[in-house]
């Protein structure tokens, strides 16, 4: 028989031995198995072809790092749906606030705003990259109090003189 045979059918023991080798990381070595578990380093080595260890390696952390990229992309999520409804009821009690005259705005404030929304949405311009025009953000607005004082607002920039002021 070869001195290079392989093992047909992996055991308890060769399991263990993996198992140890793959829970070093980065500072794993066929050595430092092979003496753990008192076997020499050339079983070690024939453990590690016939039952391909370093394949084995390969796919546990490329599963790790999809569960890793899975559990960033949830949590971006939940972080960026958690601002937007903080941004929506900023929003809402903005427009009753400015309804019932306790708080002076003007358009670009109200600019602002929807830019910020916007950029919580990450909605972006195929063509330049941008955000959309707050005219796009306002026609997909379903609020009707946000409506209401994107109307106010526009009503009262008119009334307001451009120049010197008054």
């Amino acid at each position: 028989m070869s001195k290079h045979r392989h093992q047909r059918i992996e055991q308890e023991n060769h399991r263990k031995a993996f198992e140890m080798y793959f829970a070093l990381g980065e500072k794993r070595s066929y050595r430092q198995i092979a003496q753990q578990l008192g076997v020499s380093l050339p079983t070690i080595k024939l453990w590690a072809r016939s039952f391909s260890w370093q394949r084995r390696i390969a796919e546990r952390d490329a599963e790790g790092a999809r569960r890793m990229a899975d559990r960033t992309l949830q949590e971006t999520a939940t972080d960026q749906q958690r601002n937007r409804k903080l941004l929506n009821l900023a929003l809402s009690k903005l427009a009753r606030a400015v309804l019932d005259g306790s708080v002076k705005m003007n358009l670009s404030d109200l600019d602002r705003l929807i830019r910020l929304q916007t950029f919580l949405d990450e909605r972006r311009d195929e063509k330049s990259g941008r955000p959309e025009t707050v005219a796009d953000v306002l026609a997909e607005l379903e609020t009707p109090r946000l409506r209401e004082l994107i109307a106010f607002l526009q009503e009262r920039s008119q009334q307001v003189p451009d120049g010197d002021g008054e």
